[in-house]
């Protein structure tokens, strides 16, 4: 997707995209930036197909940390978030994250 775009959500933790965890591990600490130009309206989040974008504060231009709850295995975190590209059309940024515990 368009750089500006890829923009509207930003991770400072993770780095990637999957994440290996140890055994045990129950509680992940996501650091999450929204990008300036982007809706809060229109954000959503869902950890394993529930929707959990209440533990969410998404203010555009913000940085925020969010401790998320781990199960045994894999735990697939989604994101979504509409915003304004840099050529004034909106658009929507996509983002799957992986956490396997082992």
């Amino acid at each position: 997707q368009r750089k500006d775009v890829n923009e509207f959500l930003v991770y400072g933790s993770p780095r990637q995209s999957t994440t290996s965890l140890p055994t045990g591990t129950t509680e992940f600490s996501l650091i999450i930036k929204y990008g300036d130009t982007t809706a809060a309206n229109t954000f959503k989040a869902t950890l394993n197909g529930i929707n959990i974008s209440a533990s969410f504060s998404p203010t555009a231009g913000t940085t925020e940390l969010v401790n998320i709850s781990l199960q045994n295995g894999r735990n697939t975190l989604e994101f979504e978030m509409e915003g304004v590209r840099s050529d004034g059309k909106t658009a929507a940024d996509k983002d799957r994250l992986v956490f396997i515990v082992r």
